[in-house]
């Protein structure tokens, strides 16, 4: 173990200088080095990683994917949405995968031994360099996308933003007031560009595209197809004791609160306000 933590610690400094194909390259040695094979925490369960990563920008179904995952007795989520993942690229591998290897951190740790599922809606737009790392150390990761059509997502993602502050006024008066929130949905919401970045790293078998639209018209179907690509019993294969939870939490639906009057231009006036706010009129002297 002692090796492997001058190994790491060699490889967190070339991340920190900012090496990061060297620092990539190193782990993805260390791991074959150590094991022969694709995942070296079957041999030092000290340092693990998510079995599962799901992802997608807010009001994707991500969370509801999550839970429902949850239920499957072959898969573990995680307690709350730790985002480490993003400290890999900062050089704290350490830290990172301790945190994933700690009991603590999973809702269940149960026999036999579990898929573990990491989420959070950041790691969709994860930034080039952790994606390279994460698959260096992990490449038979599983890697969920939850996808939706932008401007349904950032109509939803305002007014839910909206009724958590309690804020009083319409959308504009709210993206007006605050544009740091609308300018980080917009970059979050740009799915298709954030699913290029991970296919260019990741295998297209480690890759599972979910829509919205069809987890809304056939939830049942949508879970079996990321349940078939995570290579684990359907609902159906399952026993009868353990269908029970999964399709009832299949069946819960989250309440639909979002206004449907989106005005076609909704996109291009919010652009013009975060543009606006970026670049304020100069006031008349």
């Amino acid at each position: 173990m002692t090796n492997v933590l001058m190994w790491i610690n060699h490889i967190n400094l070339l991340a920190r200088s900012g090496q990061m194909k060297d620092a990539a390259d190193e782990a993805k040695k260390m791991r074959q080095t150590i094991t022969g094979e694709n995942n070296f925490y079957s041999t030092l369960p000290e340092l693990r990683g998510p079995d599962i990563i799901v992802g997608g920008p807010p009001r994707t179904a991500s969370t509801w994917l999550r839970g429902v995952l949850g239920k499957h007795p072959n898969v573990t989520v995680a307690k709350n949405e730790i985002n480490s993942l993003h400290s890999i690229e900062c050089g704290d591998l350490v830290s990172t995968l301790t945190i994933y290897s700690n009991q603590n951190t999973w809702k269940n740790t149960k026999s036999p031994p579990q898929l573990y599922c990491d989420k959070s809606p950041s790691y969709a737009s994860m930034s080039e360099n952790n994606i390279m790392m994460i698959h260096a150390l992990f490449p038979n990761t599983k890697i969920i996308l939850c996808k939706r059509n932008e401007s349904d997502r950032l109509w939803s993602a305002i007014h839910h933003r909206m009724r958590q502050v309690n804020f009083i006024g319409n959308w504009i008066e709210f993206c007006t007031s605050d544009p740091y929130f609308i300018k980080t949905q917009l970059i979050d919401g740009h799915i298709d560009s954030h699913i290029v970045r991970w296919t260019s790293i990741f295998s297209n078998n480690n890759i599972i595209i979910i829509e919205y639209n069809d987890i809304c018209n056939s939830p049942i179907s949508s879970v079996n197809f990321v349940l078939n690509r995570l290579d684990i019993a359907s609902i159906d294969e399952l026993p009868k004791s353990q269908q029970t939870g999964i399709l009832r939490r299949t069946q819960e639906q989250e309440v639909k609160k979002t206004p449907h009057d989106r005005p076609l231009n909704f996109i291009d006036v919010v652009h013009s306000i975060v543009e606006s706010i970026k670049h304020p009129t100069p006031t008349p002297h």
